[in-house]
Protein backbone atom coordinates (compact mmCIF):
# COMPACT_ATOMS: atom_id res chain seq x y z
CA UNK A 1 0.00 0.00 0.00
CA UNK A 2 1.42 3.39 -1.02
CA UNK A 3 1.29 6.40 1.27
CA UNK A 4 0.03 9.58 -0.39
CA UNK A 5 1.08 12.66 1.57
CA UNK A 6 -1.33 15.55 1.95
CA UNK A 7 -0.37 18.98 0.67
CA UNK A 8 -1.05 21.20 3.68
CA UNK A 9 -2.69 24.52 2.74
CA UNK A 10 -3.48 26.10 6.10
CA UNK A 11 -4.03 25.71 9.85
CA UNK A 12 -6.61 27.65 11.86
CA UNK A 13 -6.65 27.32 15.65
CA UNK A 14 -9.77 27.42 17.81
CA UNK A 15 -9.75 30.50 20.02
CA UNK A 16 -8.45 29.66 23.47
CA UNK A 17 -10.56 32.34 25.16
CA UNK A 18 -13.58 30.05 24.92
CA UNK A 19 -12.05 27.61 27.42
CA UNK A 20 -8.62 28.99 28.31
CA UNK A 21 -7.81 26.14 30.71
CA UNK A 22 -9.05 23.29 28.52
CA UNK A 23 -6.59 20.41 28.32
CA UNK A 24 -7.32 19.71 24.64
CA UNK A 25 -6.86 22.31 21.91
CA UNK A 26 -8.09 22.05 18.33
CA UNK A 27 -6.95 23.06 14.87
CA UNK A 28 -8.76 23.06 11.54
CA UNK A 29 -6.31 21.82 8.91
CA UNK A 30 -6.97 22.24 5.18
CA UNK A 31 -5.07 20.12 2.65
CA UNK A 32 -5.12 18.81 -0.89
CA UNK A 33 -4.47 15.22 -1.92
CA UNK A 34 -2.47 14.05 -4.92
CA UNK A 35 -3.73 11.23 -7.19
CA UNK A 36 -5.20 8.47 -5.00
CA UNK A 37 -6.00 4.81 -5.82
CA UNK A 38 -8.61 3.29 -3.49
CA UNK A 39 -7.37 -0.27 -3.35
CA UNK A 40 -3.70 0.50 -2.85
CA UNK A 41 -3.24 3.92 -1.20
CA UNK A 42 -3.62 5.52 2.20
CA UNK A 43 -3.37 9.23 2.97
CA UNK A 44 -1.12 10.86 5.54
CA UNK A 45 -0.61 14.33 6.99
CA UNK A 46 2.90 14.80 8.32
CA UNK A 47 6.12 12.91 7.69
CA UNK A 48 6.22 14.05 4.05
CA UNK A 49 4.36 16.15 1.52
CA UNK A 50 4.29 19.94 1.70
CA UNK A 51 3.54 22.53 4.36
CA UNK A 52 2.14 25.61 2.60
CA UNK A 53 4.03 24.86 -0.63
CA UNK A 54 7.34 23.95 1.06
CA UNK A 55 8.50 20.31 1.07
CA UNK A 56 8.67 18.87 4.58
CA UNK A 57 9.40 15.69 6.49
CA UNK A 58 8.19 17.11 9.83
CA UNK A 59 5.43 15.27 11.67
CA UNK A 60 2.00 16.88 11.79
CA UNK A 61 2.53 17.46 15.53
CA UNK A 62 5.77 19.35 14.77
CA UNK A 63 4.06 21.41 12.05
CA UNK A 64 1.31 22.43 14.49
CA UNK A 65 3.90 23.11 17.20
CA UNK A 66 6.00 25.31 14.87
CA UNK A 67 2.90 27.21 13.72
CA UNK A 68 1.81 27.97 17.32
CA UNK A 69 5.29 29.27 18.30
CA UNK A 70 4.53 29.20 22.02
CA UNK A 71 7.37 26.93 23.15
CA UNK A 72 5.19 23.93 24.02
CA UNK A 73 5.33 20.36 22.74
CA UNK A 74 2.22 19.26 20.81
CA UNK A 75 0.83 15.72 21.14
CA UNK A 76 -1.95 14.70 18.74
CA UNK A 77 -4.97 13.10 20.44
CA UNK A 78 -7.79 12.65 17.91
CA UNK A 79 -9.08 13.83 14.53
CA UNK A 80 -12.24 13.89 12.44
CA UNK A 81 -13.26 15.03 8.96
CA UNK A 82 -14.61 18.58 9.18
CA UNK A 83 -15.40 19.19 5.51
CA UNK A 84 -14.99 17.16 2.31
CA UNK A 85 -12.83 18.26 -0.56
CA UNK A 86 -13.79 17.89 -4.21
CA UNK A 87 -12.11 15.95 -6.98
CA UNK A 88 -12.70 13.90 -10.09
CA UNK A 89 -13.29 10.19 -9.49
CA UNK A 90 -12.16 7.41 -11.85
CA UNK A 91 -15.24 8.11 -14.05
CA UNK A 92 -14.24 11.81 -14.35
CA UNK A 93 -17.25 12.85 -12.27
CA UNK A 94 -16.78 15.59 -9.66
CA UNK A 95 -17.29 13.99 -6.24
CA UNK A 96 -16.93 14.81 -2.54
CA UNK A 97 -13.83 13.34 -0.91
CA UNK A 98 -13.85 12.65 2.84
CA UNK A 99 -11.25 11.59 5.40
CA UNK A 100 -12.28 8.39 7.18
CA UNK A 101 -10.74 6.10 9.76
CA UNK A 102 -8.14 8.66 10.91
CA UNK A 103 -5.34 7.11 12.97
CA UNK A 104 -2.65 8.93 14.91
CA UNK A 105 0.79 7.36 14.92
CA UNK A 106 4.22 8.86 15.65
CA UNK A 107 2.83 12.42 15.46
CA UNK A 108 1.21 11.92 12.04
CA UNK A 109 -2.37 11.42 10.85
CA UNK A 110 -3.08 8.45 8.54
CA UNK A 111 -6.48 7.97 6.86
CA UNK A 112 -8.46 6.71 3.88
CA UNK A 113 -10.08 8.99 1.28
CA UNK A 114 -13.70 7.93 0.90
CA UNK A 115 -17.14 8.87 -0.38
CA UNK A 116 -19.78 10.30 1.96
CA UNK A 117 -20.55 6.84 3.40
CA UNK A 118 -17.07 7.03 5.02
CA UNK A 119 -16.28 3.45 4.01
CA UNK A 120 -16.07 3.29 0.21
CA UNK A 121 -12.60 4.44 -0.83
CA UNK A 122 -12.40 6.70 -3.87
CA UNK A 123 -10.19 6.40 -6.92
CA UNK A 124 -9.13 9.96 -7.67
CA UNK A 125 -6.67 9.94 -10.56
CA UNK A 126 -6.09 13.73 -10.40
CA UNK A 127 -6.38 14.27 -6.64
CA UNK A 128 -8.45 17.06 -5.11
CA UNK A 129 -9.66 20.24 -6.83
CA UNK A 130 -10.60 21.89 -3.52
CA UNK A 131 -9.12 21.11 -0.09
CA UNK A 132 -10.29 18.59 2.48
CA UNK A 133 -10.55 19.87 6.07
CA UNK A 134 -9.91 17.89 9.25
CA UNK A 135 -10.34 18.97 12.86
CA UNK A 136 -7.33 17.78 14.86
CA UNK A 137 -7.37 17.71 18.65
CA UNK A 138 -4.10 17.97 20.58
CA UNK A 139 -2.55 18.68 23.98
CA UNK A 140 0.39 20.92 24.79
CA UNK A 141 3.03 20.49 27.49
Amino acid sequence: MATKYGLLRGINFERGEIQPNAAWKSALIMFDMPAYTAASDSGQLGGGGTDRNVSTTLTLAQIIQNTRRNGTTVTLQNATCASPGQGLNASSVETAMYVSQPTISAGNLTFNVTSSDLSTEIDAPTGTDSPIAVMVFFTEA
